[in-house]
This record gives structure tokens, C-alpha cells and sequence, in this order.
């Protein structure tokens, strides 16, 4: 089996609480190499990670959504 890998650049834009969620704001853009084009799933853009403190102080993903910037 083949494994294909990509450049990506990510960075943690803004993290910002409400009362029990803390929403991370990444940026992230991906590059192509000379022999292969990027998946449609890989996306440049802007991703939203949403986590809500749970019963027993664990964080746990409630959603994460992506925003191109195009």
C-alpha cells in the first residue's frame, strides 16, 4: 500500500469560551505536489472545532464546521 502525503499549513487563529464551550478557530492551507492533485475532501479555509465541558470536566467535540475563504 501507498501512502500519499500533502503540505498543509494550520494555524490556531482565536480560541474563545461561553460558558461551557470553548470554540477553536484554525486556519488551514493545503498544497499541492507536482505528481498529485489534493482530495476534494482537503480543503483551504477557515475550520471551527466547538467542545463542551461534560459531567466528569472532560471536553468532548460537539461540532466542527469549515468556512472557505474563496
Amino acid at each position: 500500500k501507498t501512502a500519499v502525503s500533502y503540505k498543509v499549513d494550520k494555524e490556531l487563529k482565536e480560541a474563545y469560551t461561553n460558558r461551557n464551550t470553548i470554540t477553536l478557530v484554525e486556519e488551514v492551507k493545503y498544497y499541492e505536489s507536482e505528481k498529485m492533485e489534493l482530495p476534494d475532501y482537503l480543503k483551504d479555509g477557515t475550520y471551527y472545532y466547538t467542545f463542551r465541558l461534560d459531567m466528569n470536566y472532560n471536553y468532548v467535540l460537539i461540532s466542527k464546521t469549515y468556512e472557505s475563504k474563496y
